[in-house]
């Protein structure tokens, strides 16, 4: 079974916080058993990540029982 999270960046965030509430999206899906996949939209109208391959290769390498999949848009 697979899941979607989205998550939208707004004026007040840090840089990291998309990333550590996507870490804790994916914690919360694991303890779930029938979750094997995750795909994760994440909406920066404001160009509020400086480094979206850095945030997509952290978020869907960290974890070998669920495949992860990062959107982040729009794209460059």
């Amino acid at each position: 079974m697979g899941n979607i999270k989205t998550k939208k960046t707004r004026a007040g965030m840090k840089r990291n916080d998309v990333g550590k509430q996507l870490i804790e999206d994916l914690a919360k899906y694991k303890r779930s058993s029938d979750c094997k996949r995750l795909v994760c939209f994440v909406y920066v109208p404001e160009e509020r990540i400086t480094n979206r391959e850095g945030l997509i290769r952290d978020v869907e390498a960290l974890d070998d029982d669920i495949e992860v999949k990062v959107i982040v848009s729009p794209g460059d």
